[in-house]
């Protein structure tokens, strides 16, 4: 008997999920099955509650929600026995776009129940474990600001990322890699081990979560004449064909960042002024279509 279970977050994606406990319930009649369905009730509550599937042998454990609720499990589920499935229900969606996973309920139970899987990469930044994509500079400062926001919402996430761009200024940041230093002035710079932050807006259209490298990302300043092209290439999947755009792969990095903030899978933190990147290769069991 296979033993699953669900971790919903009720508030991510600003959706209601009133009903999704009972709608999950009635695909999983079939005996051989036998499911859990818990609702988080705080930050870093799913990750608690992976903890407690884990340590009761779950095969697999789904996550319900965001990029946020996915990497709270992940933090958890990586290196264990369990396999991690998703059910979309965020704001972006990042890695579920990325690996095709359906938003439709019944679609995505159908291919948990398939239990097919990968073994996936994953990488850290310090302390923190990241599944998706995380960053330095434009995209951790408008992360920070719908993070202090009340409101969810692909609608709300826009509205917050035109606010900020109005007032942003380039950061400069020191990278060291493979013993090389390398000083660069940044729009922003993202560490992707997925292709998107989500809503199909590509910042790594080459990044492979099984490659066993995580794709670094450069978007250096730009004129903001050039905006809407370099959003019409962001979401084309074509920012690679920019001037502005700059991006390579590796394993390890340090980088310094003046401005102490960054985002981890779209969670905003504060950070050390110099932080360690790794990545960890194919130690994560996902369920994928």
């Amino acid at each position: 008997m296979r033993k699953i279970g669900f971790i919903i977050n009720p508030i991510s994606g600003g959706k209601s999920k009133i009903n999704i406990a009972e709608e999950i319930q009635k695909q999983f009649l079939e005996p051989n099955f036998h499911i859990q369905i818990f609702y988080t009730k705080y930050k870093g509550h799913a990750r608690e509650l992976s903890q407690k599937l884990i340590e009761e042998q779950f095969d697999s454990i789904v996550a319900v929600g965001g990029d946020g609720t996915i990497n709270e499990c992940v933090s958890t589920i990586a290196g264990s026995a369990a396999k991690l499935g998703i059910i979309p229900r965020g704001s972006g969606n990042g890695l579920a776009r990325h690996l095709k996973i359906p938003a439709n309920l019944k679609k995505s139970i159908d291919l948990i129940k398939q239990d097919t899987h990968i073994l996936m990469d994953y990488f850290s930044i310090d302390n923190h474990i990241s599944a998706n994509v995380s960053g330095f500079g434009f995209d951790a400062q408008v992360a920070h600001s719908f993070q202090n926001s009340t409101k969810r919402g692909f609608f709300n996430y826009a509205r917050i990322t035109l606010l900020e761009f109005m007032k942003y200024k380039s950061k400069v940041f020191k990278i060291n890699i493979n013993g090389s230093e390398i000083i660069v002035d940044a729009f922003l710079i993202s560490f992707a081990n997925s292709s998107q932050f989500g809503n199909n807006a590509l910042i790594a259209p080459f990044a492979n979560v099984t490659d066993g490298l995580l794709d670094v990302v450069i978007i250096k300043p730009f004129p903001v004449i050039y905006t809407p092209m370099v959003a019409l290439r962001l979401m084309t999947g074509t920012l690679s064909h920019s001037k502005y755009y700059e991006c390579f792969k590796t394993e390890h990095l340090k980088i310094s960042n003046s401005s102490q903030l960054m985002h981890v899978d779209g969670e905003a933190l504060n950070c050390n002024q110099e932080v360690e990147i790794n990545i960890f290769k194919q130690n994560l069991k996902l369920l994928i279509p």
